[in-house]
């Protein structure tokens, strides 16, 4: 790739604004900041504002060098609507629907119901 067109292009993604994970470091202090989208995008500080800017840092330098190596850059993930669909039995969505009448509200809030009571964290 041309030396332009790496300029051009990392101008380009550096514009683009990648979601980024502060994780506290129990072990050494600080903060470890990723961006999950760019793979191995990794860095630290000692606060959260150093992390940040680290971070900020490491991504152009992430960047940059994948369009040396002629790779492509991914792009942020789709943000989240809070719509998907689900197919589920006939005899469920019966289960369902009369549990929801019975609870006296809607298909869809007995739904996030069930969903929030029975999602657990690792």
């Amino acid at each position: 790739m041309k030396k332009n067109n790496i300029k051009s292009d990392l101008l380009k993604y550096k514009k683009i604004n990648y979601r980024v994970e502060l994780i506290p470091d129990n072990r050494d202090g600080g903060f470890v900041a990723v961006i999950p989208d760019l793979p191995g995008c990794i860095s630290q500080g000692e606060t959260e504002e150093e992390a940040l800017k680290m971070i900020a840092e490491a991504k152009v330098l992430w960047i940059e060098e994948e369009l040396k190596r002629g790779r492509t850059i991914p792009l942020p993930r789709e943000k989240y609507s809070g719509k998907f669909i689900v197919r589920v039995p006939k005899t469920l969505h019966e289960r369902l629907s009369l549990e929801a009448e019975r609870e006296g509200v809607s298909l869809n809030t007995e739904v996030i119901s069930i969903l929030e009571r029975g999602f657990v964290r690792a």
